[in-house]
């Protein structure tokens, strides 16, 4: 969906949306790992239990990188849902790019699903 309104006069719901799907992903991680996932409002917490997690897995290393940019991802959070300041595309790219790699990595952990 945020690659599809990836325009100008989109662009916060772009990052919106991306931003999202970082969530989601990162709540799939978490369960699949560890059984839970994030609950608090402060996201903070996600970025926390990411490291948590898998702290004694062969994920460890990469997830220290991706809980980095999980970190960056979560901060652009306030200022494209809850500011109400337009973003630029440019912007919305950067964060987009951010959740792709992101989301790459989470796809590339967890098993692939069934074909239904």
């Amino acid at each position: 969906m945020a690659e599809s309104v990836h325009d100008a006069p989109h662009a916060n719901q772009a990052a919106s949306n991306a931003i999202l799907a970082a969530i989601a992903a990162n709540d799939a991680l978490c369960l699949y790992l560890g059984g839970r996932r994030a609950r608090a409002d402060d996201h903070a917490s996600a970025v926390a239990l990411l490291r948590q997690i898998t702290s004694k897995t062969e994920h460890s290393r990469a997830a220290a990188g991706h809980a980095e940019k999980l970190a960056a991802i979560l901060q652009m959070k306030n200022e494209v849902q809850y500011y109400g300041a337009p973003i630029t595309p440019a912007q919305a790219g950067r964060v987009m790019k951010q959740v792709r790699r992101l989301l790459d990595w989470v796809q590339s952990v967890l098993p692939p699903a069934p074909i239904a």
